[in-house]
């Protein structure tokens, strides 16, 4: 099975430096502004 799309993921961690490092560089997610509203069409820029 290849995954092709993923939608909203959440997370909760009390260090969110390390976590968004790791997010970010490791495992290729976008961080986006908390208070921001964002559309997946926004995401496909």
């Amino acid at each position: 099975m290849e995954i092709t799309a993923l939608g909203y993921v959440g997370i909760k961690s009390s260090q969110l430096d390390q976590w968004n490092q790791m997010a970010t560089g490791l495992l290729g997610m976008r961080q986006i502004d908390r208070g921001r509203s964002e559309t997946a069409d926004d995401c496909r820029r």
